[in-house]
């Protein structure tokens, strides 16, 4: 399952979404400019953050609680196809050592 918020325009500060995750997995696309705060709870599962807090305090916060049993959670931001590539590309120039001076 998963949950976009890439267009989302919020009308708080804070926000806390409640997650009751059994067996299953849980994706949840969020845009660059959003705090992202995880607080769960995991019984045989993984929770993987990359979407961690910028730090800037204007910035609307997402906190994640609950918990997840035997399953998965996790929160990536928004990327263009252009930044990945680039990403990609770095990783097989580090693999090689072709990295730039």
């Amino acid at each position: 399952m998963s949950w976009i918020f890439t267009e989302a325009v919020f009308q708080h500060q804070h926000i806390v979404i409640r997650v009751n995750n059994w067996i299953g997995s849980l994706n949840i696309l969020v845009p660059p400019q959003v705090n992202v705060v995880s607080n769960m709870t995991n019984v045989v599962s993984s929770c993987d953050n990359q979407a961690t807090s910028l730090g800037d305090r204007q910035a609307p916060q997402i906190v994640i609680e609950g918990y997840s049993i035997l399953g998965s959670l996790e929160i990536n931001l928004k990327r263009t196809m252009k930044e990945k590539f680039n990403d990609f590309a770095n990783q097989c120039r580090a693999m090689f050592g072709l990295n730039k001076p």
